[in-house]
This record gives C-alpha cells, sequence and structure tokens, in this order.
C-alpha cells in the first residue's frame, strides 16, 4: 500500500501497477541539479583562486 499526492490503496495479486514521475520527483530533480550546479561553481570559484594565487607567485619569483 502506498499513496504519493493521492490515497493510498492495497493492490490484488497480479494487478497492474505503474510507477508515474510526481510533482515530487519533479521537486527532487530540480534540487539535485541546483545542488550539482551549486557544486560545480563552488570549485570553479576554488579553482579561479589557486590560479591567481600560482599567477602572483610566479610574478613574484620573476621579479626577484
Amino acid at each position: 500500500m502506498r499513496g504519493v499526492e493521492g490515497a493510498a490503496r492495497a493492490w490484488q495479486a497480479g494487478e497492474v501497477v505503474a510507477r508515474n514521475f510526481t510533482a515530487k520527483d519533479h521537486n527532487d530533480l530540480i534540487a539535485a541539479v541546483l545542488a550539482a550546479q551549486g557544486g560545480a561553481l563552488g570549485a570553479r570559484q576554488a579553482a579561479e583562486a589557486a590560479q591567481s594565487t600560482a599567477n602572483a607567485a610566479g610574478t613574484a619569483a620573476a621579479a626577484a
């Protein structure tokens, strides 16, 4: 017995059932994409900061 966005009911043996894409599935998918996007943005910002630090170190070494 299971009910998502509707009333739960028991199924009879042999009854055909379906697993439909629900609004909850849609919301969970959007949340996962946004979380992945945020993680990618954080990684990009960290890479840019590391590149900036490396560039500054290279400039300082060349000037010395």
